[in-house]
């Protein structure tokens, strides 16, 4: 089935396909079953064309970032998980704002050891500024 599906993705796809991967393997707290599709896309192309697979093989996908704050069943997924590689996992800090860009895909840690860096808090620090913004 993966190296079927793979086929599907093009010369073109950044990234890897694996079959019945255990989802316990791609989260923090190592626990989970199953997916029957663990993709890893590692730019948005390629996120694009899995997505776009997916949606014409019938297959339902939810995407998976950094692994953190999530519980997996035990049953796994009977769909596709597609997992946000290296592309995804960007941070950067604007000066000017005082605010971080953070790729969906960057882990908890690194953003902590960034902030640190910075001088920064916890994310309760920023959660006046975003809700300024936002309005």
């Amino acid at each position: 089935m993966a190296s079927g599906f793979a086929r599907r993705l093009g010369d073109d796809f950044s990234g890897y396909v694996l079959e019945n991967e255990p989802l316990s393997r791609h989260t923090t707290i190592r626990i989970g079953g199953p997916a029957r599709l663990l993709i890893e896309a590692r730019d948005l192309h390629s996120l694009i064309e899995a997505c776009e697979a997916c949606r014409e093989a019938g297959i339902p996908w939810v995407a998976l970032g950094g692994g953190s704050n999530l519980l997996v069943s035990d049953a796994g997924f009977q769909g596709a998980v597609i997992s946000l590689g290296d592309g995804f996992s960007k941070c950067t800090f604007d000066e000017q704002l005082g605010v971080f860009s953070v790729g969906a895909g960057l882990r908890l840690s690194q953003l902590v050891r960034q902030a640190a860096e910075r001088g920064r808090t916890g994310p309760w620090a920023y959660l006046g500024q975003w809700a300024a913004q936002s309005e």
